[in-house]
C-alpha cells in the first residue's frame, strides 16, 4: 500500500531534501488570476515569494495556463469591480436604513 499512495506517508530527512531539491513547481492560471481577488498585502506576499531568485529557476508556467490567464483576466476583474460595487450598494442601503430608523414619522426634520 504504501507503495501505491506515497503521499499519505510520512517522508524522511532525507527524502524531502531530495523532493525540494528536484521539484518543479507548475503553476496554473489560477494562481495568477487569484491576485486580482487577493488584497494587497496577499498579493504582494505572493508576488514576492514566486519572484524570489531561489524559487525562480524551479518555477514553470505551461503555455496553456498563461493562455488561461489571458482568457480570463478581464472577466475575473470585471467580477471584483461587480463585487466591490454590490458590497457598496448593500453598505449604503444599511446606512440609510439607520438613517431613516432614526426618524420620528410624525416630526419633521427642521425641527
Amino acid at each position: 500500500m504504501k507503495n501505491l499512495f506515497p503521499g499519505y506517508f510520512k517522508k524522511t530527512e532525507e527524502e524531502s531534501l531530495e523532493i525540494w531539491g528536484d521539484c518543479i513547481f507548475v503553476l496554473d492560471a489560477n494562481i495568477l488570476l487569484n491576485l486580482y481577488r487577493y488584497s494587497e498585502s496577499t498579493k504582494s506576499d505572493v508576488l514576492r515569494i514566486l519572484e524570489n531568485e531561489k524559487l525562480r529557476n524551479f518555477l514553470w508556467l505551461p503555455n496553456r495556463a498563461a493562455a488561461e490567464y489571458f482568457e480570463n483576466r478581464t472577466n475575473v476583474i470585471t467580477e471584483q469591480i461587480k463585487s466591490y460595487a454590490e458590497t457598496k450598494k448593500l453598505v449604503e442601503k444599511m446606512q440609510k436604513s439607520f438613517d431613516d430608523s432614526n426618524k420620528h414619522p410624525f416630526v419633521s426634520e427642521s425641527m
